[in-house]
């Protein structure tokens, strides 16, 4: 469970007032987007889910695995970040202990993924709730097997992204290629930063289809 808190400007932190439920296994990391507006979590149970935190919606899950395995996870999300401009997710995976034999090393890889994908190239999954699946990672890189890694990180606003061993003090540096951010989508950063309430932003005298767009309904 994912626990949402909120608290009064200049205030005391409040009572829990939202519980996001999705994840099958432990939390191993929560990151806000670059606008506040949205909640990305990643678990051992190999997923990533984007929630709307002010709602509870799950926008979007990114997975490698398609069905989704609910007791066996062959691999674990063990850190991610997001880009600054939210167009863009690195994700670092490794084989869980449980699937290692006493000889393997350590084979982490890194995934990217797009969260701004169009619908059609996306899956509808059907069970308790609907939720738009992601099972394309853009690309995907296996990392230096003599290295133990825990954390990945976009440089800056680069398409840069630094991976940090633990086992030898080196940072592997890999070159993604990231799509370039949209106007509008500049824009909906810009507006979000400022509206945060989704109540807020459907209250705004604006046409049904831009405040869709400034909602995340559609990304």
């Amino acid at each position: 469970f994912n626990h949402i808190y909120s608290k009064e400007r200049n205030g005391k932190l409040l009572a829990p007032h939202k519980k996001l439920s999705g994840h099958l296994h432990n939390i191993t990391c929560l990151k806000f987007w670059p606008d506040g507006s949205l909640l990305l979590s990643g678990s051992v149970d190999s997923k990533l889910i984007l929630w709307d935190p002010y709602t509870g919606e799950c926008k979007q899950i990114f997975t490698l695995y398609h069905p989704l395995p609910k007791y066996i996870f062959n691999m674990q999300v063990l850190n991610f970040d997001i880009n600054p401009y939210g167009t863009a997710i690195v994700c670092l995976y490794d084989t869980p202990r449980w699937r290692k034999s006493e000889n393997c090393q350590d084979t982490a890889s890194i995934s990217l993924w797009d969260p701004l994908k169009a619908k059609e190239d996306l899956t509808l999954m059907t069970n308790e709730e609907q939720s738009v699946i992601n099972t394309k990672p853009e690309s995907t890189v296996f990392l230096v097997r003599e290295s133990m890694c825990r954390t990945c990180e976009f440089m800056g606003e680069t398409n840069i992204i630094g991976v940090p061993s633990f086992t030898d003090s080196q940072v592997q540096l890999i070159q993604a290629n990231l799509a370039v951010p949209t106007l509008k989508h500049f824009c909906r950063l810009t507006i979000r930063k400022i509206v945060s309430e989704p109540q807020e932003v459907l209250s705004l005298p604006l046409p049904h289809v831009l405040l869709s767009f400034l909602s995340y309904r559609t990304m």
